[in-house]
C-alpha cells in the first residue's frame, strides 16, 4: 500500500494564511497602478496628446497637465509594480483651470512627485503649487 500524503489541520492553516497574505498584496498592489494609470487617463479630457522623450524620461504633455515620467527612477518601484506597468513619475505641472478635484486626486495617486504649477511655456517656468490661501 503506498502512503498517502498528510498534514496536520495547524499546516494547513498556515498555509491558507500565507496564501490569503500574498493574495491581499497582489490585489493592493494592482489596485494602485490601476488606479494611477486611471489618473493619467483621465487627464486627457479626451484632448490631444502628445508625448515627448526628454533624457532619461517621457513628458506627457495633456491640455492643462505636463506628467513626466523618470525612466531612471523607476526602478525604485517595488518590482511587481513595474512588471504590472507602474511608472515613476518625477513632476505633475499644471495649468490655470484645473480643479481642486483634479488637483488632489493627482497628488494622492503620485505620492513621489513634485506638484508645480506652470507658467505658459511648460517646466521651463516653474512656481510651487497653489494652495489652499492663494
Amino acid at each position: 500500500m503506498k502512503p498517502r500524503f498528510q498534514f496536520r489541520l495547524r499546516t494547513l492553516f498556515v498555509v491558507v494564511t500565507v496564501v490569503a497574505v500574498v493574495c491581499g498584496y497582489a490585489s493592493r498592489v494592482v489596485r494602485i497602478v490601476n488606479e494611477r494609470a486611471a489618473t493619467i487617463e483621465s487627464l486627457s479630457h479626451h484632448e490631444e496628446v502628445t508625448s515627448v522623450s526628454v533624457g532619461y524620461g517621457e513628458t506627457i504633455r495633456f491640455d492643462r497637465w505636463e506628467i513626466r515620467i523618470d525612466t531612471y527612477r523607476s526602478s525604485r518601484l517595488p518590482w511587481i509594480r513595474r512588471v504590472l506597468g507602474d511608472r515613476f513619475v518625477q513632476l505633475a505641472g499644471y495649468y490655470e483651470g484645473v480643479p481642486n478635484e483634479e488637483l488632489s486626486r493627482v497628488m494622492s495617486a503620485f505620492p513621489e512627485a513634485r506638484i508645480l504649477h506652470l507658467g505658459g511655456s511648460g517646466f521651463d517656468e516653474m512656481r510651487p503649487p497653489l494652495t489652499d490661501d492663494d
